[in-house]
């Protein structure tokens, strides 16, 4: 079995880059039930290495630095939760420290993707957002949600359409994808999608959203912000 390197979750703010300024961290926490590949896709995305021989997770962190479209440089803190019911209350602690979840399903497994409700019900729930304002950066909640249908290569053993999850994620008012950790698809595009709404909705927060108040800030020095 491969071994990774981790790094302890950080729940504080982000660590200090080169000259001693803060990088932008943003948090994300990957939930769902056991065995459906959580920690495939992240160690996917973290060293494009597909492993299938790997231990049980009770709780992994990992932290990569990403450009957005911008061109800021900012960290992603994963955390590649449990699965086991046993790790309900700290999950609820690990939910309560994110800024934006990947609710991951097998496409392979149905009572996986049954799951879901519970994971979002959680994340609803912990977070205090109100089931009819939704947890998607593109309804105006604080907490952008993914629904991950991951396993897509197993074609043969699907139980779950790609129809009928659309349908779910859409009537949550989030976005879905389909992700395959051994094939090494979409699962790029399922971080960058993340951090990208994280990304979006802290600017936007931050007054950083339109070009007027871009405008402004430029004939003001002194409110002026650079991600390095």
């Amino acid at each position: 079995m491969q071994t990774f390197p981790i790094s302890d979750f950080n729940m504080g703010e982000g660590g200090d880059k080169a000259g001693g300024a803060k990088q932008v961290t943003y948090k994300v926490i990957i939930v769902g039930p056991g065995a459906v590949g959580k920690s495939a896709l992240t160690l996917r995305f973290m060293y494009d290495e597909f492993v299938a021989d790997y231990e049980p997770t009770k709780a992994d962190s990992y932290r990569k630095t990403m450009k957005m479209d911008d061109g800021a440089e900012v960290a992603i803190d994963i955390l590649d939760t449990a699965g086991q019911e046993d790790y309900a209350v700290i999950r609820d602690n690990y939910i309560r420290s994110g800024q934006a979840f990947l609710c991951v399903f097998s496409v392979a497994e149905r009572n996986t993707f049954e799951e879901m409700e519970e994971f979002r019900e959680a994340i609803l729930r912990v977070k205090e957002v109100n089931e009819t304002e939704g947890a998607d950066a593109s309804q105006g909640a604080a907490n952008p949600i993914i629904l991950v249908g991951n396993k897509s290569d197993l074609v043969d053993q699907r139980k779950v359409t790609s129809e009928e999850a659309q349908t779910k994620a859409s009537s949550w008012g989030i976005e879905y994808i389909e992700t395959s950790a051994l094939k090494d698809e979409n699962v790029k595009q399922v971080f960058e999608t993340i951090m990208q709404k994280i990304h979006h909705l802290e600017r936007s927060k931050r007054g950083e959203g339109s070009s007027t108040t871009q405008s402004a800030k430029k004939k003001s020095k002194w409110r002026k912000c650079t991600i390095l």
